[in-house]
């Protein structure tokens, strides 16, 4: 079973300029009519070249006007099924041209249907024997008794990592003998900070 959130996509923008930073205001030029640096890029516009300061606006993509006067297009986009992490990480630079949505990572989860967690027995911690705190045909996995013939310890827990090297990858953490922690019987993958 796939279960993906939907992104509900963007509107095409004009985007001129971030109030109170000088720096990338514009691309090209700032808006000096406030010592704060409204945000707003300074150009001209019409056949008399009016000086004219260009704001951010939504439902389409900048003139050529504004565009002189530095502010940036950004087409729209329509709605994306998030059936993949993106394999660029939170703050990485993003691609200046020709961006497509990359092939990403596909996190799948196999349940294991043979064993019920309400069936599995619990380790018999007042047992001092380490041997007897499962029955015989089990092993400690974490805080409970599970089938030896299931071979390796279910999953306790699993993380998206990055590094700059092999960028995303999935490290998994197995529950073991020497741990009380419980198994992971339910994922859920909720929305992340956007980058």
């Amino acid at each position: 079973m796939q279960n993906a959130g939907v992104w509900g996509g963007a509107d095409a923008m004009c985007k001129c300029g971030k109030q109170g930073d000088a720096k990338t205001s514009c691309t090209k030029n700032k808006n000096p009519s406030s010592a704060a640096n409204a945000a707003g890029c300074l150009g001209t516009k019409g056949k008399k070249n009016t000086t004219h300061v260009f704001k951010d606006s939504v439902g389409a993509v900048c003139s050529l006007e504004a565009i002189s006067a530095g502010c940036t297009s950004i087409k729209s986009e329509s709605s994306k099924a998030l059936t993949k992490l993106p394999n660029v990480s939170t703050g990485a630079t993003m691609p200046t041209s020709n961006y497509t949505y990359k092939a990403g990572n596909v996190i799948c989860v196999k349940r294991n249907t043979n064993v019920r967690y309400a069936d599995l027995a619990t380790v018999d911690t007042n047992q001092t024997d380490a041997k007897k705190q499962c029955p015989s045909d089990t092993k400690k996995c974490g805080g409970i008794c599970y089938p030896t013939k299931e071979g390796d310890c279910p999953l306790e827990s699993f993380s998206v990592q990055y590094t700059a090297v092999a960028g995303y990858g999935i490290s998994i953490k197995k529950l073991n003998s020497g741990s009380g922690a419980e198994p992971l019987i339910d994922v859920t993958v909720s929305h992340g900070m956007p980058w």
